[in-house]
């Protein structure tokens, strides 16, 4: 009984603890970063995606039948197979639905416009199979 007579005294000191050293993160977050010789870990996709000196060109190829079939069935979300073109850089076999939740609803019911987002799938295939 006397060994459980601190323990929340000590759980509450270490607590308190780690919010400090989430205040100091933030207060002093870029002297931590360039104290690690950087901005962090930079995966090779980020810098072609995210590159915002080019536009990106993205052409999304699909059956008619399918492209159809995907706006008149929008708010079921279900997943269509399409090929994409990314650049000039072809993906095959990925799968792309219509995205959101309010908008999806007031887009899908509104005939006047067809300003659908989009999700895309890369790996389509391997979710489909499993």
């Amino acid at each position: 009984m006397i060994a459980h007579k601190h323990i929340t005294k000590l759980v509450a000191a270490l607590m308190a603890l780690a919010v400090c050293l989430c205040f100091m993160a933030m207060a002093f977050a870029e002297q931590f970063v360039e104290a690690s010789g950087g901005a962090g870990v930079t995966m090779e996709y980020e810098s072609a995606l995210f590159d915002t000196s080019q536009i990106l060109r993205i052409n999304i190829i699909m059956e008619e039948a399918d492209w159809s079939d995907l706006l008149a069935n929008a708010i079921s979300e279900e997943y269509y197979r399409c090929d994409v073109e990314v650049n000039g850089e072809m993906f095959y076999s990925v799968g792309i639905r219509p995205k959101g939740n309010t908008s999806l609803t007031s887009i899908a019911n509104d005939p006047t416009t067809d300003r659908y987002s989009f999700k895309l799938e890369f790996n389509y295939l391997i979710l489909k199979n499993h």
